[in-house]
C-alpha cells in the first residue's frame, strides 16, 4: 500500500492492484494489521539493510536485504521496492552515499 498524499485528516491510498482509497489514520493502521481471510499477515518492513550485485538468467540484477517487521531477513529484487517504495529506495541510495 502506497500513501499518495494526505488531506486534512485522511490519506490518499493505493493498494497494490492500484485501488484507492482516503482513510483516517486508524482506518490506514487496522487495515496494516489486520490478518487476511486466509489468516497470513500483510508484510511490512522496517528498512533496506544492505545490497549486493548478482547475476541472473546471465544478467546483472541488484538484491537488497530487507528487514521485515517480524523481524526476518530475506533478499529481495531491488526493482520490487523500486517500484512498490521509491522513497524508501531513494533514502537508502542517499545513505549509502
Amino acid at each position: 500500500m502506497e500513501v499518495l498524499s494526505k488531506d486534512d485528516d485522511k490519506f490518499h491510498v493505493e493498494d497494490a492492484d492500484r485501488n484507492e482509497a482516503h482513510l483516517t489514520y486508524e482506518e490506514l493502521i487496522n487495515l496494516l494489521n489486520k490478518e487476511t481471510e486466509d489468516g497470513h499477515h500483510l508484510w511490512t518492513f522496517k528498512e533496506i539493510l544492505g545490497h549486493r550485485l548478482i547475476i541472473r538468467d546471465g544478467k546483472n540484477a541488484m538484491v537488497v536485504e530487507v528487514l521485515w517487521d517480524t523481524w526476518e531477513r530475506t533478499w529481495e529484487p531491488l526493482n520490487t521496492f523500486k517500484t512498490d517504495d521509491p522513497v524508501t529506495v531513494s533514502k537508502y541510495v542517499e545513505k549509502m552515499d
